[in-house]
C-alpha cells in the first residue's frame, strides 16, 4: 500500500511540475474518508478505492481467468468554486493499460463526468517494460481555468478533442 501511495504522490508531483505555478491551497480535494470495494463484472473484477463517500480515487480491473491486471485509473479531484452537484468536480486521471499483466501504455485525461474528458500530458507506450514511444499533449492544467475551475471549452484543442461521456 505504501508503494501505491508513493506512486500517487509522484503522479501529483509530476502534474505540479508540468504546470509550475501556485495553485490555491483548496484546489485539490482532500481525502477525508476512504473505503475499498470489490465488484465482479462478468469475466473481470474491479477493486476500487472510494474517497469522500462517492469518488473513485483508484480503480483496478483484473481478469478472472488469470488474475492479471488489465487497466488501472488513478484520479485526483479539483474542488469547484461553487458546489451545486457531484458533476461540478473536475478530475485529472492517469490511465494505465496492461497486456498479459505488463504495462503497455499510460496517459492522462482532464474533465468531468457531466461533459467530457480531454487527453493531456504525456502518453507513453511500453514494450517489455521499456518506454518506446511518447506522444505529448498540452499539459492538463493548461487546459483548465484555475480561477473558474472549469475546462477551457472555448479552446480549439478542447473543442476538437473532447471525448464525451
Amino acid at each position: 500500500m505504501k508503494i501505491k501511495s508513493f506512486i500517487f504522490l509522484l503522479f501529483l508531483l509530476k502534474i505540479n511540475i508540468l504546470n509550475a505555478g501556485t495553485l490555491p491551497s483548496d484546489f485539490y480535494m482532500k481525502e477525508k474518508y476512504k473505503k475499498f470495494i470489490k465488484e465482479d463484472v462478468g469475466n473481470f473484477y474491479y477493486i476500487e478505492k472510494i474517497i469522500n463517500n462517492n469518488f473513485s480515487a483508484v480503480s483496478e480491473m483484473y481478469s478472472k481467468k488469470d488474475n492479471k491486471i488489465i487497466e488501472k485509473y488513478e484520479s485526483v479531484y479539483i474542488n469547484p468554486v461553487q458546489l451545486e452537484s457531484y458533476n461540478d468536480y473536475y478530475q485529472i486521471t492517469k490511465k494505465y493499460e496492461y497486456k498479459s499483466g505488463l504495462i503497455y501504455k499510460t496517459n492522462y485525461y482532464i474533465g468531468n463526468s457531466n461533459n467530457c474528458f480531454v487527453k493531456c500530458g504525456e502518453e507513453i507506450f511500453y514494450r517489455e517494460l521499456k518506454k518506446y514511444k511518447i506522444n505529448k499533449y498540452p499539459s492538463c492544467l493548461s487546459l483548465f481555468d484555475i480561477n473558474e475551475r472549469k475546462l477551457k471549452y472555448e479552446t480549439d484543442y478542447v473543442k476538437n478533442n473532447c471525448i464525451s461521456n
